[in-house]
C-alpha cells in the first residue's frame, strides 16, 4: 500500500571534486585537516606521506608541529629521515611565531633523545643537535654545557666499542661545533641605512640578525 523509502546517506565528494565547487578558504582547510589525520594515522607509511605534504605548506599549525615531532622517535629509520628532511625544510621558511613553536618542541625532545634507550634514536640526536644549532643558536648557547656533558658520556661510552668508531667520530664532531658556537654580533647601523624593527630580529638592509634574548 506504502512504498517504503531509504535515507541513503549523501554522498560525499572526494576533495579534489570538491576544490573546483567550494572556496579558497574552505579548501585549505579541508587540506589542513587531511594532513593533520594523515600524521596522527597509525600506519608509518601515512604519517611519512603526511609529513611530505605537510612540508609543501607555508606554515604549519602546532598541532602538525606535535604530530612532525613525534616522528623522531619512531624505530623505524625512514620514518626519521622523513622528519629531518620535513623539519629542516619547515624550519628554514618558519615565520617568527611558527618559529617559538618548533623550538618549545625540538628542544623538549633534544632532552629526551639524548635519554632514550634505543640507540639508533640517540645516534639520529646528533642531527637534531645540529637543527638546533642552525636555527636557535641562542637558545643553545643557554644550555650547551649540559649537551656537552651529554655528548662526552655518550662518547666515554662508545669509544669502548670498535664497531660503534664512526659514531663517536660524528659526536666529537658535535662536541667541536658546540665550542666553537658564539653568540652573534649585535645588530650595526649607520645613519643611512635602512632598519626594520620586528619582534625577535633586526633587520639592517635586508639583512637579517638576531639579536633578542641573547
Amino acid at each position: 500500500m506504502f512504498k517504503r523509502y531509504k535515507l541513503r546517506p549523501k554522498p560525499q565528494k572526494p576533495l579534489s571534486l570538491r576544490a573546483r565547487s567550494v572556496g579558497v578558504s574552505k579548501r585549505v582547510d579541508d587540506e589542513v585537516l587531511k594532513i593533520t589525520a594523515m600524521l596522527k594515522h597509525s600506519s608509518s607509511t601515512v604519517r611519512m606521506r603526511g609529513a611530505r605534504e605537510a612540508e609543501k605548506l607555508q606554515n604549519v599549525s602546532e598541532e602538525m608541529v606535535r604530530e612532525i615531532m613525534k616522528m623522531s622517535k619512531s624505530e623505524k629509520k625512514d620514518v626519521r629521515a622523513v622528519f629531518y628532511t620535513v623539519t629542516d625544510k619547515l624550519l628554514s621558511k618558519a615565520l617568527p611565531a611558527e618559529s617559538k613553536v618548533w623550538e618549545e618542541y625540538i628542544f623538549l625532545y633534544m632532552s629526551v633523545m639524548f635519554t632514550c634507550t634505543v640507540v639508533d634514536v640517540r645516534k639520529d640526536a646528533l642531527s637534531l643537535l645540529g637543527l638546533i644549532i642552525k636555527y636557535f643558536p641562542a637558545k643553545t648557547n643557554t644550555i650547551k654545557e649540559d649537551l656537552h656533558k651529554w655528548l662526552a658520556n655518550d662518547s666515554k661510552i662508545v669509544s669502548l666499542d670498535p664497531q660503534m668508531a664512526h659514531w663517536n667520530k660524528n659526536i666529537l664532531q658535535s662536541m667541536e661545533l658546540l665550542r666553537t658556537l658564539k653568540k652573534s654580533e649585535p645588530a650595526k647601523a649607520f645613519f643611512t641605512d635602512t632598519i626594520y624593527l620586528l619582534h625577535t630580529h633586526v633587520i639592517v638592509n635586508d639583512s637579517s640578525k638576531r639579536y633578542f634574548n641573547e
